[in-house]
């Protein structure tokens, strides 16, 4: 038995096993396993190019949409052997060796002597907004998923930059490095695909290379945009950028240079030799100072101290760090908070614009916040994102 044989006897089995569970049975799975209309003969790999993503059609939206993948037609699906970085694919986490069934619910691969295209498959399902259903089979545990992916709109456009790490040190083996552009104007206003998160390979030299391909149709060119990136290891917060570039509109650069610096609360970095050189070790924040400032924090806005199973909570916070940045405003935006004021949306503008801002709002700030806040659905914590951006911003 030769490997396509596999697969389709191991693809056969699994989505029958898969079609069962869903309350199909045997004929109707083995139906759509070997019927369907049939489209032409194509070969078996596509993007002729290596290093090209597949391109597909606009789903009669007149945008073009990307999936990042390279692949064989199998008799169990598409057989993916290439997954571009940063791609859509790699976002739903689809690997090389992954096989991608079917597209909203449509087979895909070679069923007899037929092929169903995926791009052709992708075009008819995919949304307004470019979103697909897929059902993939993991290469590494053999078991099927359904997993909805936001496509790549083919417009989308790089920001390019390059991150230093201090020391020309050297990152954990399992360190992820997140990049993440915002709208300063208007927070609220989230771009898409606007933030990556990635696992960094080389950095020659101390410095880590990327590409942000966020879709222009989600940036404004009155609003102001910023990028900034943080390093992650066993879910704590190691560098963060010294400061965000302001990028992309009102004549700022599409590519940058940020520095990172080891995070606050942690310890000075030291750097020792090893057989492989120097190795970056960052020590982690103390449990004691952990809590110490949540306590600060919960007694200083909620006029009590956190509950044991509250603070053991906030032991267990991925990126304790940047968290902890934002407990001020979590706690503030809090319903307990909201109680403490009276209940009243005038009283707690007034009481959080101090906080912010260290002073108390003229009349015309007061208005300008409290229809502000109106326009947002009375969102207390996208209040106090913009009130902290127009500080940032000064």
């Amino acid at each position: 038995m030769n490997v396509m044989d596999c697969y389709k006897v191991i693809g056969a089995a699994f989505l029958l096993a898969f079609f069962s569970s869903q309350g199909w049975n045997s004929l109707q799975a083995q139906e759509l396993w070997e019927g369907g209309s049939g489209f032409p003969s194509t070969s078996s790999y596509w993007g002729s190019q290596p290093g090209s993503n597949d391109r597909f059609g606009s789903s009669g939206t007149g945008q073009d949409w990307q999936l990042g993948v390279e692949g064989a037609n199998t008799d169990a699906g598409l057989l993916v052997d290439r997954v571009t970085p940063g791609s859509a694919a790699a976002r739903a986490g689809i690997m090389p060796r992954d096989i991608i069934v079917s597209v909203g619910g449509n087979r895909v691969g070679r069923v007899g002597h037929r092929i169903f295209d995926l791009r052709e498959q992708l075009v008819m399902q995919a949304g307004q907004r470019g979103q697909v259903n897929l059902l993939v089979q993991n290469n590494r545990t053999m078991r099927l998923s359904a997993t909805t992916v936001q496509l790549d709109s083919q417009s989308q456009t790089g920001l390019t930059g390059t991150l230093l790490l201090p020391n020309n040190a050297r990152l954990p083996s399992d360190a992820l490095i997140t990049v993440r552009l915002e709208n300063v104007s208007r927070p609220h206003y989230v771009v898409r695909n606007g933030e990556y998160t990635f696992r960094p390979s080389t950095y020659p030299n101390g410095t880590v290379g990327f590409t942000l391909n966020y879709d222009p149709n989600y940036v404004f060119p009155n609003d102001t945009y910023r990028v900034s990136a943080y390093v992650t290891s066993r879910r704590r917060t190691l560098f963060v950028t010294d400061r965000p570039e302001f990028v992309l509109t009102r004549g700022n650069p599409m590519q940058v240079r940020m520095q990172l610096v080891p995070a606050s609360g942690f310890s000075a970095a030291t750097v020792s030799n090893t057989n492989n050189g120097n190795v970056y070790t960052v020590g982690y924040t103390n449990y004691d100072s952990i809590s110490q400032r949540v306590t600060a924090a919960y007694e200083r806005y909620l006029d009590r101290q956190p509950s044991s199973l509250e603070l053991a909570a906030w032991h267990q916070v991925p990126d304790v760090e940047f968290r902890l940045t934002r407990l001020p405003h979590e706690l503030m935006a809090s319903q307990e908070y909201f109680d403490r004021v009276g209940d009243n949306s005038s009283v707690w503008v007034r009481k959080v614009f101090g906080e912010v801002f260290g002073s108390t709002p003229t009349a015309l700030e007061f208005d300008q916040w409290m229809r502000r806040f109106a326009n947002l659905g009375y969102s207390r914590m996208e209040v106090l994102n913009q009130m902290q951006s127009v500080v940032e911003s000064r």
